[in-house]
């Protein structure tokens, strides 16, 4: 047989005289037949192996330069041959390390026909062990991985799934296969953030005033352009009309898949650090790829929830979406029917990274942002409100910037003027031209220090629906360890909140105005806010609990109202069944409880309760929570007070700060026993004592003339008897070794109690 690439009729001859030795795969027992004879013909089934079966040697490579450029690159080549009357391709393949060995690799029916062979008799050196090179998925392999082990799962746990399943794969073979990895698309929307952020929107005719103004500005000349601007920025300091934009950004190396998290600014809470307006998680969506239907799908979801919380009788509108360029981005301001303002500081990176590099973008910087001239500002490129001023300044900057810079410019004309330039950002609500999405960027690195390593999809929808409502911590944190929380803001409604503060003042606000500005506001469960509770009490709330309460008031109606009691109807439940439908509220040791639900604290405080606290006024309220605040106060018998007001009077800790309270229960039995004695007829107590050599022995006994009996040293205690008495002296020396008692009290002067000894012989100074 000659040794050379064959041509169509020879194969054919040799695929009908069955010389093609039939193989699963190729092994080594293969390759040890082209070692000893030079060639091999063999045939592998299609539906388990790929288009050019893995056999161990180097059929292709590419290598690149440092500036990315191919240095060489080594392939096979595909030629056309007719075989049985039909055109097959023929991949003619050639070994990297020796270019005498050959591979000719033909597919008919349900086989792949493959020819080795080399053109003289040189040693044959077979490729390195299987474990050295690791060998390619095959189809079947590929198909179990798509199916059964990838979805849901990223890469690690993918891996020990397989491996647990027999299948021998590593890390980079899964990830490198773009088509193992099956499509996956979560959406997520959280409907307090979006009820928040809508709530603080501007209404659609403010907002369509703004625009027929910035429209009026356009026509302007430069100077009076300035002076209207100034006086507008004299009323907004913070250089922003209208704070409420939102953000969209797609973070990476939370999973094997994308994330994109939309966050919403609102006017209504500020960061009491820095005093700007909050930003809350509206939604994300985690997905397997960065195609547009994606976005299209969560663009939609996103606006039909903001939808739901928009009054169609007094409509609001969105300013601006804040985007950091990404192509696939655009359909969010498209769907959301609003203004899309481009990121400044990711203009820059692209130019940085695509257009010449960082000396070109510093260089072509304030040509296209503006500098400082002589203490006066100077707009740049995207500093103008006309297309035909950008390509006025455009032709002043060419042979200025960097050639690949300006060509850009030129191409992206029209989408600059409408996303990047002064007047986009104007009609958006930026007065100040410098606009970024530092916010996305901030809580993309918060949720990275939560979530440090990667996630399956299961346990990233978890972990990010738990940081998103601020109930996810580490064992090192606070409640209030990171700042972008929902649950933060409904704090602050209390001034409850370390990290952020309600925009207006609540103090001096009946509850009826309370409510009112919480609703308008966009806050769940506001009545429980109005009453003024305890914000430890607030703080174990469950906030969809108390939503589902407080909408369940709508039903309820009080009937009768008793000194100790509120009969309620509920006209929601069956008429026939009683006892959903009237349930009564009562008093439990001066605190209302449902004898319906029962006791639901912490969690939540049902409705029955909530209707009746209503009814209360102030004071009640505060006597009501003051009782589940401290609940030992209602049931503590306390002595008067034996200390200071002030905290350097208390010597104690916290802990011990209340040692001064006595109970009932605290003092001895010695007053117990000395109040029996009263009742007694006779009452008689001897003491005997007897001395020997070895010293004093003292033997105390206790009769009852009455009953004739003797009681035992546990039915009575005495100072008097336990004491040894002092040699010729009456006077007595307790053996006992007292620790001196640490006083938390001002001086004996100031103590006004008095003491007295009865004829008993009990001393009352001794009962503490």
């Amino acid at each position: 047989m000659e040794r050379r690439f064959l041509k169509g009729p020879e194969f054919e001859s040799l695929i009908k005289e069955n010389k093609f030795k039939d193989v699963e795969s190729i092994d080594a027992l293969v390759l040890m037949g082209l070692k000893h004879n030079g060639h091999s013909l063999v045939r592998v089934p299609k539906k388990s192996n790929e288009n050019n079966p893995f056999d161990g040697f180097c059929w292709s490579k590419t290598k690149f330069k440092k500036d990315k450029t191919v240095e060489y690159r080594h392939q096979p080549t595909y030629s056309n041959i007719e075989m049985f009357g039909q055109k097959k391709k023929s991949i003619n393949c050639t070994e990297f390390d020796n270019c005498e060995l050959h591979k000719q690799v033909v597919h008919h029916e349900d086989y792949i026909y493959i020819y080795y062979f080399s053109r003289n008799d040189a040693k044959i050196v077979l490729p390195p062990d299987e474990r050295s090179r690791k060998r390619r998925l095959d189809k079947n392999t590929k198909e179990t991985l798509r199916t059964s082990v990838l979805p849901y799962r990223n890469m690690a746990s993918a891996v020990k799934v397989a491996r647990e399943m027999g299948l021998s794969v590593t890390k980079k073979q899964i990830r490198d296969d773009s088509n193992l990895l099956s499509e996956f698309t979560f959406c997520q929307t959280f409907e307090e953030s979006c009820n928040i952020f809508m709530s603080g929107c501007p209404k659609k005719k403010t907002f369509d005033k703004w625009i027929r103004f910035v429209e009026r500005l356009k026509d302007l000349d430069e100077m009076e352009r300035k002076k209207e601007v100034k006086k507008i920025l004299v009323e907004k300091p913070s250089g922003l009309f209208m704070p409420s934009r939102i953000y969209v950004d797609t973070t990476f190396n939370l999973s094997d898949m994308y994330v994109t998290i939309v966050l919403g600014e609102t006017e209504n809470f500020r960061t009491k650090v820095s005093g700007k307006p909050r930003v809350l998680p509206l939604g994300y969506m985690i997905h397997s790829s960065k195609s547009v239907e994606n976005h299209k799908k969560f663009a939609r979801i996103l606006k039909e929830e903001l939808m739901r919380h928009n009054d169609p009788l007094h409509p609001k509108s969105i300013p601006c979406v804040l985007l950091d360029g990404e192509i696939a981005l655009n359909v969010y301001p498209e769907k959301l029917e609003t203004n899309s303002v481009r990121c400044d500081v990711h203009v820059l990176s692209l130019l940085r990274f695509d257009y010449g590099g960082r000396r070109a973008a510093e260089t072509a910087k304030p040509f296209l942002f503006g500098k400082k001239v002589n203490g006066k500002w100077m707009t740049g490129l995207f500093g103008c409100f006309t297309s035909d001023v950008f390509r006025k300044r455009l032709g002043k900057i060419q042979g200025k910037v960097d050639t690949r810079i300006y060509d850009w410019l030129v191409k992206n004309q029209e989408m600059l003027m409408d996303t990047v330039s002064a007047y986009a950002k104007l009609r958006g609500g930026h007065i100040l031209q410098y606009s970024t999405n530092n916010q996305n960027e901030n809580f993309n690195g918060a949720v990275k220090v939560v979530l440090s390593k990667r996630h399956s999809a299961n346990q990233l929808i978890e972990k990010l629906d738990n940081f998103c409502r601020g109930i996810y911590l580490l064992p090192y944190q606070t409640k209030t360890e990171f700042s972008e929380k929902i649950q933060e803001c409904w704090l602050s409604a209390v001034d409850g909140s370390e990290y952020v503060v309600m925009k207006k003042c609540m103090d001096g606000l009946s509850t009826e105005e309370k409510f009112a500005h919480f609703k308008n506001i966009g806050l769940y469960s506001s009545l429980i806010l109005s009453f003024d509770a305890p914000l430890k009490l607030l703080e174990g709330l469950d906030l969809t609990l108390m939503k589902k309460e407080e909408q369940n008031l709508a039903n309820l109606e009080i009937l009768n109202v008793r000194s100790d009691a509120y009969q309620i109807m509920n006209h929601d439940a069956d008429s026939r069944d009683k006892m959903s439908r009237y349930v009564t509220v009562g008093y439990l040791n001066g605190v209302l409880e449902c004898w319906s639900c029962g006791d639901t604290l912490p969690e939540s405080i049902c409705s029955h309760v909530m209707i009746c606290l209503k009814t209360l006024n102030k004071k009640e309220k505060e006597h009501h929570f003051g009782i589940i605040r401290n609940p030992s106060t209602a049931s503590k018998n306390a002595l008067s007070k034996r200390s200071g007001s002030k905290k350097s009077d208390r010597i104690g800790t916290k802990a011990s700060a209340k040692n001064y309270i006595r109970t009932t229960d605290d003092i001895s039995t010695l007053v117990k026993l000395y109040l029996e004695t009263k009742r007694r007829d006779v009452f008689r107590l001897s003491l005997f004592s007897s001395q020997n050599d070895s010293g004093s022995t003292t033997i105390i006994s206790i009769s009852d003339n009455s009953t004739g009996t003797d009681a035992g040293p546990s039915t009575l205690f005495s100072p008097m008897q336990t004491s040894t008495p002092v040699a010729s002296t009456d006077r007595r020396s307790s053996s006992r070794q007292r620790k001196a008692r640490r006083r938390y009290s001002p001086n004996n002067q100031q103590n006004t109690s008095t003491t007295s000894r009865d004829s008993s012989g009990f001393d009352s100074s001794t009962v503490y």
